[in-house]
């Protein structure tokens, strides 16, 4: 009678140790398939945070468009146009002026003559045009005849206006002296004329 009992109690023990066996595959399947969900949970998540960065990178490196204060992608690579500080500014007349300067410094003796009448006839009383023939001169110093003419034209403009060139005109005088008397005399003149002499 115990040993009977005993005997049965293995047979139970036995019959549960076989009947959890036969789920031990359904069980591997399980956790095969929690594996699975796992690694694509954690691939969704780490997509959609790339996706999140990118986005944010991509807003902060666009340019904005030139019809508002939207972002377009396609302008990422497109380089800033230069500021106002970096391009020279352009007047209407510095094409005529330097047309005559460049003619004022030529090689025809009437041609000089001419463009140096026209420009003080037509542009002694305007400040950029003084600019213009300053910085032309200054850059063809050599130039005695181109020089001698610059210096006639200064001298029938205003004090006012050559002020206005101060310190560049008056290293331009300086430099020019040694050119010949009757330059230096005429950059003297010019240089009473800035001193209001």
């Amino acid at each position: 009678s115990a040993a009977a009992e005993a005997a049965g109690a293995d047979r139970g023990r036995l019959d549960f140790w076989k009947r959890l066996e036969a789920f031990a595959p359904l069980a591997q399947l399980l956790s095969a398939v929690l594996v699975v969900c796992g690694m694509l949970y954690l691939w969704h998540t780490h997509s959609d945070h790339d996706k999140k960065v990118s986005d944010a990178l991509s807003q902060l490196t666009a340019q904005p468009s030139s019809k508002g204060g939207t972002t377009d992608s396609s302008t990422q690579t497109t380089l800033p146009s230069p500021t106002p500080a970096q391009q020279p500014q352009v007047f209407p007349q510095d094409a005529e002026v330097t047309n005559l300067l460049r003619q004022m410094f030529g090689s025809d003796k009437s041609a000089r003559e001419a463009a140096r009448d026209t420009l003080t006839a037509e542009w002694k009383t305007d400040g950029r045009a003084i600019q213009l023939t300053v910085d032309y001169a200054d850059a063809n110093r050599d130039n005695k005849d181109g020089v001698v003419n610059t210096i006639s034209f200064l001298r029938r403009t205003s004090p006012a206006l050559l002020r206005q060139q101060d310190d560049k005109l008056v290293r331009f005088l300086e430099a020019v002296k040694a050119n010949g008397p009757q330059t230096s005399a005429g950059a003297e003149k010019v240089k009473q004329m800035l001193a209001g002499q």
